[in-house]
């Protein structure tokens, strides 16, 4: 299923992916990094830049990920981790209620 990312919503993912879990949660984690890390080409168009004030960019198109099942899954155990902790925001809200909106149902769990 596609999702549409912006740059704040992609920072704090790649921020909030666990650092150590089970083989099938460290895959998940490296699956999904790798369909929202920036490039160095896109860095270098949205003058991405990280000081001690924060990070700054300059606006680009969203990104369109297409996670699978097992992904959004994952997805969604990380927003329940980020809100369990009191960190969720705004920023991440949205994305965090159309994951749980198109959670896979327990029959399409199991096939894909």
């Amino acid at each position: 299923m596609e999702f549409k990312l912006n740059v704040l919503t992609r920072l704090m993912l790649l921020n909030n992916l666990p650092e150590q879990g089970s083989m099938d949660k460290i895959i998940n984690k490296r699956n999904v990094r790798n369909k929202i890390s920036f490039s160095s080409e896109e860095a270098d168009a949205m003058n991405l830049k990280t000081s001690d004030a924060g990070i700054t960019w300059n606006p680009i198109d969203d990104l369109v990920a297409d996670f699978t099942a097992t992904e959004i899954k994952f997805l969604d155990d990380v927003m329940t981790e980020i809100s369990n902790k009191d960190m969720m925001n705004e920023g991440l809200l949205d994305f965090a209620l159309e994951i749980k909106d198109n959670l896979p149902k327990e029959e399409e769990k199991t096939e894909k």
